[in-house]
Protein backbone atom coordinates (compact mmCIF):
# COMPACT_ATOMS: atom_id res chain seq x y z
CA UNK A 1 0.00 0.00 0.00
CA UNK A 2 2.84 2.39 0.89
CA UNK A 3 4.50 1.95 -2.50
CA UNK A 4 1.17 2.42 -4.32
CA UNK A 5 0.40 5.62 -2.42
CA UNK A 6 3.85 6.96 -3.21
CA UNK A 7 3.91 5.77 -6.84
CA UNK A 8 0.45 7.17 -7.58
CA UNK A 9 1.56 10.62 -6.39
CA UNK A 10 -0.96 10.79 -3.56
CA UNK A 11 1.61 12.41 -1.25
CA UNK A 12 3.66 15.52 -1.89
CA UNK A 13 7.39 16.18 -1.70
CA UNK A 14 6.95 17.67 1.81
CA UNK A 15 5.31 14.47 3.12
CA UNK A 16 6.74 11.24 4.48
CA UNK A 17 5.42 8.06 6.07
CA UNK A 18 5.26 8.62 9.83
CA UNK A 19 3.26 5.64 11.11
CA UNK A 20 1.08 2.66 10.37
CA UNK A 21 -1.96 2.22 12.63
CA UNK A 22 -4.69 -0.32 13.28
CA UNK A 23 -7.38 -0.49 15.98
CA UNK A 24 -9.99 -3.22 16.28
CA UNK A 25 -11.11 -6.19 18.32
CA UNK A 26 -8.49 -8.97 18.37
CA UNK A 27 -10.79 -11.31 16.42
CA UNK A 28 -11.05 -8.75 13.57
CA UNK A 29 -7.32 -8.09 13.36
CA UNK A 30 -6.75 -10.24 10.27
CA UNK A 31 -9.60 -8.55 8.36
CA UNK A 32 -9.09 -4.94 9.42
CA UNK A 33 -7.19 -2.57 7.13
CA UNK A 34 -4.11 -0.65 8.25
CA UNK A 35 -4.12 3.14 8.20
CA UNK A 36 -0.95 4.77 6.84
CA UNK A 37 -0.17 8.26 8.12
CA UNK A 38 1.97 10.74 6.21
CA UNK A 39 3.41 13.79 7.93
CA UNK A 40 3.47 17.06 6.02
CA UNK A 41 6.51 19.04 7.20
CA UNK A 42 5.26 22.28 5.66
CA UNK A 43 1.77 22.12 7.23
CA UNK A 44 2.72 20.27 10.45
CA UNK A 45 -0.21 17.99 9.68
CA UNK A 46 -1.06 14.36 8.90
CA UNK A 47 -2.78 12.88 5.86
CA UNK A 48 -4.06 9.32 6.30
CA UNK A 49 -4.91 6.55 3.86
CA UNK A 50 -6.45 3.08 4.06
CA UNK A 51 -6.64 0.40 1.41
CA UNK A 52 -10.24 -0.79 1.22
CA UNK A 53 -11.20 -3.46 -1.33
CA UNK A 54 -7.86 -2.84 -3.10
CA UNK A 55 -8.69 0.87 -3.45
CA UNK A 56 -6.59 3.53 -1.74
CA UNK A 57 -8.94 5.78 0.22
CA UNK A 58 -7.81 9.06 1.73
CA UNK A 59 -9.53 9.27 5.11
CA UNK A 60 -8.23 12.69 6.10
CA UNK A 61 -5.96 15.39 4.73
CA UNK A 62 -3.66 17.78 6.57
CA UNK A 63 -5.23 17.21 9.97
CA UNK A 64 -3.45 19.13 12.71
CA UNK A 65 -1.41 16.83 14.90
CA UNK A 66 -1.10 16.91 18.64
CA UNK A 67 2.46 16.46 19.81
CA UNK A 68 4.56 17.68 22.65
CA UNK A 69 6.37 20.93 22.03
CA UNK A 70 9.97 20.50 20.89
CA UNK A 71 9.34 16.98 19.59
CA UNK A 72 9.74 16.04 15.98
CA UNK A 73 7.71 13.64 13.91
CA UNK A 74 10.18 11.15 12.48
CA UNK A 75 10.05 9.36 9.16
CA UNK A 76 9.17 5.68 9.55
CA UNK A 77 11.97 3.76 7.88
CA UNK A 78 10.29 0.55 6.75
CA UNK A 79 13.57 -0.85 5.44
CA UNK A 80 14.86 -0.96 9.03
CA UNK A 81 11.93 -3.10 10.28
CA UNK A 82 13.21 -6.66 10.86
CA UNK A 83 10.55 -7.94 13.28
CA UNK A 84 7.36 -8.83 11.42
CA UNK A 85 3.95 -7.74 12.65
CA UNK A 86 2.98 -11.33 13.58
CA UNK A 87 6.06 -11.78 15.79
CA UNK A 88 5.48 -8.45 17.56
CA UNK A 89 1.80 -9.30 18.07
CA UNK A 90 2.76 -12.67 19.59
CA UNK A 91 5.14 -10.94 22.01
CA UNK A 92 2.39 -8.53 23.04
CA UNK A 93 -0.05 -11.41 23.53
CA UNK A 94 2.48 -13.21 25.76
CA UNK A 95 2.63 -10.11 27.96
CA UNK A 96 -1.19 -10.04 28.03
CA UNK A 97 -1.39 -13.72 29.05
CA UNK A 98 1.22 -13.12 31.76
CA UNK A 99 -1.25 -10.62 33.28
CA UNK A 100 -4.01 -13.25 32.93
CA UNK A 101 -6.07 -10.84 30.87
CA UNK A 102 -8.12 -10.94 27.67
CA UNK A 103 -8.38 -8.02 25.28
CA UNK A 104 -11.51 -6.29 23.98
CA UNK A 105 -9.54 -3.96 21.71
CA UNK A 106 -6.05 -3.86 20.33
CA UNK A 107 -4.26 -0.78 19.02
CA UNK A 108 -1.04 -1.26 17.09
CA UNK A 109 1.17 1.55 15.84
CA UNK A 110 4.39 1.08 13.92
CA UNK A 111 6.31 4.30 14.45
CA UNK A 112 9.83 5.65 14.37
CA UNK A 113 11.65 6.52 17.57
CA UNK A 114 15.43 6.05 17.59
CA UNK A 115 14.57 2.91 15.65
CA UNK A 116 11.21 1.63 14.41
CA UNK A 117 8.97 0.47 17.27
CA UNK A 118 5.85 -1.67 17.45
CA UNK A 119 3.67 0.13 20.00
CA UNK A 120 0.93 -2.34 21.02
CA UNK A 121 -1.87 -1.45 23.44
CA UNK A 122 -4.52 -3.85 24.71
CA UNK A 123 -7.76 -2.63 26.31
CA UNK A 124 -8.70 -5.56 28.52
CA UNK A 125 -12.00 -7.02 29.65
CA UNK A 126 -11.04 -6.01 33.23
CA UNK A 127 -10.74 -2.31 32.20
CA UNK A 128 -6.96 -2.25 32.18
CA UNK A 129 -4.53 -1.00 29.56
CA UNK A 130 -1.43 -2.97 28.73
CA UNK A 131 1.04 -1.13 26.53
CA UNK A 132 4.09 -2.93 25.17
CA UNK A 133 6.76 -1.25 23.02
CA UNK A 134 8.81 -3.69 20.98
CA UNK A 135 11.91 -2.66 19.05
CA UNK A 136 11.11 -3.52 15.42
CA UNK A 137 14.79 -4.11 14.63
CA UNK A 138 15.90 -6.31 17.55
CA UNK A 139 12.58 -7.66 18.86
CA UNK A 140 13.44 -6.58 22.41
CA UNK A 141 10.71 -5.20 24.66
CA UNK A 142 11.71 -1.60 25.33
CA UNK A 143 8.87 -0.66 27.65
CA UNK A 144 5.72 -2.09 29.18
CA UNK A 145 3.01 -0.36 31.16
CA UNK A 146 0.00 -1.91 32.83
CA UNK A 147 -2.59 0.60 34.02
CA UNK A 148 -6.13 0.42 35.34
CA UNK A 149 -8.62 2.56 33.48
CA UNK A 150 -10.62 2.82 36.68
CA UNK A 151 -7.90 4.34 38.86
CA UNK A 152 -5.79 6.15 36.22
CA UNK A 153 -2.65 5.38 38.18
CA UNK A 154 0.79 5.85 36.67
CA UNK A 155 1.14 2.18 35.77
CA UNK A 156 3.31 -0.62 36.98
CA UNK A 157 5.42 -3.30 35.43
Amino acid sequence: AYARIKDEGKIGKNEFLSSAFIMCSPKDLEREEWQLDFYNTKENAITSFKVINKEIIQINKNVEIFKEEHTNVLELKLEEVKIAFEKAKEQGELELRAKQEDANKIIIILQQEKEPVWNITFLTTMFNLLNVKINAVTGEIEDRKYTSLLTFDKGSQ
